[in-house]
């Protein structure tokens, strides 16, 4: 993704890099995926996604705030089938243990589990709905104006990507101000509370890695 125009880096760590994907009218970004990611969609957008050896003709809708986890380990194509723009922020996942292959509780195997996060039931109220990734959990989360988010407990470390622009404070240790897919790695020391001290609601993906995982 380094080396591809369409992706520009944001931010890179001993956990994650996380590259913007920007995709005119019929533009194609076709990459090799070394390491299991995750994509935020940024817009509502109907884009062709395939991997090496597979068509390139089914498209998918994605909308604004979207999240999709995918394995890795080999090149995947992704196509903007629209006239607007369509915008993404991958966050490729440097540890191997963030997947989506682990036991699965409720059918009693081994096996691999959800991919994505389902869209909230209400989406004019405040919600936080949870992907679990292995070593790492993702968040798609809304704040009201004055809402709060906790970190998950035992939460080291995480990455936040602003779905919409965002206005945060977090306790007393300073505020976040950001367009959306800007990232924001916020690290323990740092860890608190966030509030959305905007006038208008406030989406987010939180991607929260365990003490044990803490960037370095």
């Amino acid at each position: 993704m380094g080396q591809e125009p369409h992706y520009s880096l944001l931010l890179q760590n001993s956990l994650v890099r996380v590259f913007k994907l920007a995709l005119n009218a019929n533009e194609q970004a076709y990459v090799i995926h070394t390491h299991n990611f995750l994509v935020v969609a940024l817009d509502d957008c109907e884009v062709v996604m395939w991997r090496e050896g597979t068509s390139d003709n089914q498209s998918y809708p994605l909308h604004q705030g979207d999240v999709r986890f995918f394995f890795g380990g080999q090149p995947i194509g992704t196509r903007n089938n629209r006239a607007d723009p369509c915008r993404n922020v991958t966050v490729e996942f440097l540890d191997p243990k963030v997947t989506t292959y682990g036991y699965q509780w409720e059918y009693g195997t081994w096996d691999f589990g959800i991919s994505g996060i389902s869209p909230p039931v209400d989406s004019h109220v405040k919600f936080a709905n949870s992907l679990q990734l292995g070593s790492a959990v993702a968040t798609d989360v809304q704040l009201l104006p004055g809402d709060s988010f906790s970190p998950h407990p035992g939460t080291a470390a995480e990455l936040l990507v602003p779905v919409t622009d965002v206005a945060l404070t977090r306790s007393k240790k300073g505020e976040i101000r950001k367009s959306a897919g800007e990232a924001v790695w916020v690290e323990a020391k740092q860890k608190a509370d966030v509030v959305n001290a905007g006038n208008a609601p406030a989406q987010l993906i939180a991607v929260e890695f365990p003490s044990n995982k803490a960037a370095k």
